[in-house]
């Protein structure tokens, strides 16, 4: 007894059409069908969205660490308090006339967006001559000058009321600090040759 013989199953026609014919030879019903292994091409419209997709997330999860907001320091937080320059060799000879004196000075500069009170702070030397500000605020942007010899305070000069010198013609440093004893700034020079120094 001989078993039964299947006939092979014929193949699928369309298929046949769609990869052994042309798409403009595809009948119009048939060209949505896409043959078995086709895939898109690298970097194709599908890759690109799916990267501009994960660009946009990576910076989404980057502002949402960050509080989703991109904040600046204070205007006041940019600048200090600090010396600005000493005139040590007043020019002309050491007869300690007030005008002498007077040309001897300490700057002080305030390069903060605010005002600062100096009541309390003081202005030393390397000998430990002190000069204490009185009740004083400097302005915003504002330098302050302190001579050594006697004047009327104004609010940019400002006077140690000394009959001698106070700064070395030849090395010295100038130390300001706050009235809880805090150092702000310090400026030191050590050049005879010159008669200033920009701190």
């Amino acid at each position: 007894m001989h078993a039964e013989r299947i006939p092979p199953r014929p193949a699928n026609p369309y298929s046949a059409r769609i990869i052994d014919r042309a798409p403009e030879q595809t009948p119009r019903h048939l060209r949505h069908l896409r043959p078995y292994g086709a895939h898109r091409p690298e970097g194709g419209p599908m890759r690109h969205r799916k990267a501009a997709t994960a660009a946009a997330l990576a910076i989404a999860t980057t502002a949402g660490g960050l509080g989703g907001l991109v904040t600046a320091a204070p205007a006041s937080a940019a600048g200090s308090v600090h010396l600005a320059k000493i005139y040590y060799n007043s020019p002309g000879s050491d007869n300690r006339s007030n005008a002498s004196l007077n040309a001897e000075w300490v700057q002080i500069k305030n390069s903060t967006s605010r005002a600062v009170s100096l009541k309390g702070w003081k202005l030393t030397d390397a000998s430990r001559h002190v000069y204490t500000f009185g009740t004083y605020t400097l302005g915003a942007g504002r330098t302050v000058t302190v001579h050594t010899g006697k004047g009327r305070d104004t609010a940019a000069h400002r006077y140690q009321n000394r009959r001698a010198y106070v700064w070395d013609n030849t090395k010295d440093t100038a130390t300001l600090t706050k009235a809880s004893g805090a150092r702000v700034d310090s400026c030191g020079y050590n050049n005879a040759r010159r008669s200033y120094v920009t701190c």
